[in-house]
């Protein structure tokens, strides 16, 4: 939303181009104070308004253009912001502003100095004096005339080459940096924050266990950058076992918490790794046995994944994760008369999957 334009005047000297700042209040690391001063410093700050200096937002940038009185375009220029200190911005503006009266030949007066201070003692009131009148003497007679003495021709001088004019200096200009915005882990600290929900499948499986399917769904909360919260939920396929004279087979359903952290990349992806923990639910059931069972059994878990998130399109994205997860002990399944567990699933559990994801904010 545009708010109302403040105007700021500002003048030159008798003989130069007055100046008026147009300034959009909601341009990001600009502000009225700072840059009256930086206009102030520059010597460009005046009285009178016949030249318009304008300021708006341009994207991720500041547009400053300057206009004369027909509102016509005379200089533009994009400006980008940094990351760093704002400061700096307001005076490169001015030195912009500055530059640009320079080339249209504008002679801008100089900050003047401040008044000298006078004393505040006591003043006593001055007598004047009286100079005594003096006569002056006569005159002296005039002296007699004298023939003037022959004078010797100058030789002209021979023509050389023409002095070269003086060329003025360039104008000050600040150098304005127009890197992107840096990825680093430290500049992730001033993201605003974001909802993102991700939804992947691949294949689960570790030295004890078998090679089973998994599919899941996360949805996660940047609640302060470069750290969020993520709630994630998925399922295994069945695991199957075989003994004498029936099967066995075991499907697994999970719930974690998660804290993920980024490390570095693109915005709004890159590098992460999450840690976690939560709680799975096993269930088995038993076949071909001359009593049928069911069972199930809640086990608590941690899991451990790093991924890389890659943004494709607004807010769609793709990622690759691997990760680690463990329910700390086996989980044995019995029936009745027959020795032993008719199926194990083992704690130890790796997992390789892709998928998409869709960023809001």
């Amino acid at each position: 939303m545009w708010l109302a334009v403040t105007a700021l005047w500002l003048t030159a000297a008798p003989a130069s181009m007055a100046v008026r700042l147009e300034l959009q209040p909601n341009v990001r690391c600009l502000g009225e104070p700072g840059l009256r001063e930086a206009l102030r410093a520059r010597g460009v700050l005046t009285a009178r308004a016949t030249v318009s200096l304008v300021a708006e937002p341009d994207g991720e940038g500041v547009r400053v253009r300057l206009l004369d009185e027909k509102r016509e375009v005379l200089a533009s220029r994009r400006l980008p912001i940094d990351a760093g200190p704002c400061g700096a911005l307001a005076q490169t503006v001015a030195a912009l502003a500055r530059s640009w009266l320079d080339e249209l030949g504008v002679k801008v007066a100089p900050r003047p100095p401040p008044p000298t201070p006078r004393p505040t003692d006591s003043v006593r009131p001055v007598e004047p004096v009286l100079e005594p009148v003096v006569e002056e003497p006569a005159p002296p007679p005039p002296p007699a005339p004298v023939a003037p003495a022959p004078v010797a021709p100058v030789p002209e001088p021979e023509a050389g080459p023409a002095p070269t004019a003086a060329r003025a200096p360039p104008p000050l200009t600040l150098p304005v940096s127009s890197a992107a915005p840096s990825s680093s882990f430290g500049a992730r600290w001033r993201r605003a924050m974001g909802a993102v929900v991700l939804v992947g499948g691949g294949l689960r499986g570790g030295p004890r266990d078998v090679l089973v399917g998994s599919g899941g769904v996360t949805a996660e909360w940047g609640f302060f950058e470069p750290f969020a919260l993520a709630l994630d939920v998925g399922f295994d396929s069945d695991r199957s076992g075989a003994r004498d004279p029936g099967t066995a087979s075991a499907a697994i359903q999970w719930g974690s918490l998660l804290v993920r952290g980024s490390l570095f990349g693109p915005k709004g992806g890159g590098l992460t790794v999450s840690l976690g923990a939560g709680v799975d639910r096993i269930s088995a059931t038993a076949r071909g046995f001359s009593v049928s069972n069911n069972a199930w059994v809640l086990a608590p878990s941690a899991s451990a994944r790093v991924e890389w998130r890659q943004p494709i399109v607004a807010g769609l994205q793709v990622f690759v994760r691997v990760g680690l997860h463990s329910r700390f002990r086996d989980e044995r399944f019995l029936v009745d008369n027959i020795a032993g567990p008719v199926l194990t699933v083992p704690p130890l559990t790796f997992e390789a999957s892709l998928g998409a994801a869709w960023r809001f904010f």
